[in-house]
């Protein structure tokens, strides 16, 4: 799709500094991308009392266990 738009010079010249990419095509798609892919994810507190841990889960002994810790 084809579209018209002004944009601010200056924040286009950063943000082609800091996207590496070589055409404000490429940014706009690159900037497009990752705004519908952060506005997609979960948002973490919508978590909050969905997760049920086992009543036998230790997450120190998962840490200071290393490889040999197997759960079960």
């Amino acid at each position: 799709m084809q579209t018209q738009v002004e944009l601010n010079d200056e924040l286009v010249k950063t943000a082609l500094n800091y996207a590496k990419v070589n055409t404000n095509q490429e940014l706009l798609t690159l900037a497009l991308t990752e705004f519908v892919a952060t506005h997609q994810r979960l948002d973490v507190r919508e978590l909050l009392g969905t997760v049920n841990l086992r009543p036998d889960y230790d997450y120190k002994r998962l840490r200071t266990a290393g490889d040999d810790y197997v759960s079960s």
